[in-house]
């Protein structure tokens, strides 16, 4: 029977590498991630002003093309009175 207690194998050292392993890893996880807020703060400050000038353009082409609707179909009745013979 054996009295001896039991042999503690357990290897600290590959323990403290492998936690410094996983903290370096988070690390660099939170430096890509402050990266990345960093890249879409830019953005979205940058592509504020796009989509502001993009509505108004569309805003003012649709009366711009109303009107032009509104003139040619004016002329095309003005000439159309014209062409008409009258006895």
């Amino acid at each position: 029977m054996n009295t001896n207690p039991p042999i503690n194998k357990f290897n600290y050292k590959s323990l403290h590498l492998s936690l410094k392993r996983l903290q370096s890893f988070c690390a660099y996880l939170a430096r890509q991630q402050s990266r990345q807020e960093f890249s879409l703060q830019h953005l979205t400050t940058y592509t504020k002003p796009f989509y502001f000038y993009v509505i108004y353009f569309l805003i003012f082409f649709s009366f711009l093309h109303s009107f032009f609707i509104i003139y040619f179909l004016s002329t095309t009745n003005n000439n159309n009175n014209a062409c008409t013979i009258t006895h």
